[in-house]
């Protein structure tokens, strides 16, 4: 809707942004958590009611995560807050995540962290942001089929069933997102290699 907005100055649009970035600001974000792994500043996995499917808890779902929303918000409102709300995501994912084996879950979610961490990155330049970015990309790198260019992840449980995410297309989109964001501020010869393969995958 912003985009849509600075496109077209129909403020209807962004009316529609404003009521989406309030909402995810006021009531998405999770404030507290009970477990050891950093939860609080994230959105919560949606569902009914803002809470988990699976446990009525206040459980991130880090396949669904993206901030870039909030960063282009702050960019054009001028509204702090919201870039303090898009950068406590990338804290969180600094912090507990981009080093952890949830985070090298599905190709979707190891994209949105790394994504994450460059939008908030771009908006601050803070290194702490680039090198939580960097940790993911590495595993990325070491993660890749040498051969087809995706990436044989762990498969995903979910209500009960066992969900294939793996090479699939859309996710490996997300990723290779990730990377070329990332590969524009540390442009390494590995970087680009391993981005160039997943482009081969597509094109195969």
């Amino acid at each position: 809707f912003l985009m849509a907005y600075a496109r077209t100055a129909d403020i209807k649009h962004f009316h529609l942004a404003d009521e989406m970035a309030r909402h995810l600001m006021d009531v998405d974000i999770i404030r507290h958590q009970s477990g050891s792994q950093p939860v609080v500043g994230l959105p919560r996995l949606h569902g009914p009611n803002h809470r988990s499917r699976n446990t009525g808890g206040d459980d991130p779902e880090v396949g669904h995560i993206w901030n870039e929303g909030l960063v282009e918000y702050y960019w054009l409102t001028g509204d702090v807050r919201a870039l303090e709300t898009a950068c406590g995501m990338a804290d969180a994912i600094a912090v507990g995540w981009a080093g952890s084996k949830d985070a090298q879950q599905y190709e979707r979610a190891t994209g949105w962290l790394t994504i994450a961490c460059m939008a908030a990155y771009e908006a601050t330049w803070d290194k702490k942001y680039l090198n939580a970015a960097k940790t993911m990309i590495d595993a990325v790198i070491r993660l890749q089929d040498p051969e087809r260019g995706c990436w044989y992840m762990e498969q995903i449980e979910y209500d009960g069933k066992t969900m294939p995410d793996s090479c699939v297309w859309m996710t490996t989109g997300i990723l290779c997102e990730g990377i070329y964001r990332y590969w524009k501020h540390d442009p390494r010869p590995d970087v680009r290699n391993s981005l160039c393969n997943a482009i081969d995958f597509f094109i195969q």
